[in-house]
């Protein structure tokens, strides 16, 4: 996880570095798309996840004075045979605030349903799981690439939540799930 966020960090400067303008005229893309007053924003991405993969949405309102998102967001989420839904206050800053490849630093935190179900059936044996809530907390990093009306989102982000857990020395510890994604900005 350590090599990915690295590799994305040199990715975002070699690319912060090479976006430029070329006329004082015209005004650099960015991911307020024009807007100069607070208005929505949403977003859809997809990926892999360690052992599984996502599907996620993100609705709210972004002000492009100070480069900052806040919205809700509602993520599916399949690992390793287990079915979750996650539903979370979101919020993203995006920087610098005017140019064509912008980076941004994200954070969820909510609820996440375990769905129920039988994970990993076999013939004669039941593995069935009800369903279940917990907390979650999902940090992001990553960064857009901004055209005239939407923007393209490459990231990572890293969930926590106690019911992934595993059992060292008889005491649960959360296990994070990275994940890497591209999507939609709009």
């Amino acid at each position: 996880m350590k090599h990915t966020i690295l590799i994305l960090f040199f990715l975002l400067l070699s690319f912060t570095a090479s976006a430029g303008v070329a006329d004082d005229k015209v005004s650099p893309p960015s991911i307020a798309h024009g807007a100069e007053k607070p208005g929505y924003m949403g977003s859809v991405n997809g990926g892999v996840a360690f052992l599984g993969m996502f599907l996620h949405t993100s609705h709210g309102v972004f002000f492009p004075s100070c480069g900052l998102y806040s919205g809700a967001s509602v993520q599916y989420l399949w690992l390793y045979g287990s079915n979750y839904i996650d539903i979370a206050a979101h919020g993203k800053y995006f920087f610098p605030s005017k140019k064509r490849v912008q980076g941004y630093i994200g954070l969820e935190a909510g609820v996440a349903v375990a769905l129920p179900g039988y994970a990993h059936p076999e013939p004669g044996v039941s593995d069935y799981y009800p369903a279940k809530a917990s907390f979650v907390v999902t940090p992001a990093l990553g960064f857009v690439v901004n055209f005239k009306k939407v923007s393209l989102d490459i990231g990572a982000k890293c969930r926590f939540s106690p019911d992934a857990t595993i059992d060292l020395a008889f005491t649960g510890f959360m296990t994070p799930i990275p994940a890497l994604g591209i999507g939609l900005v709009f």
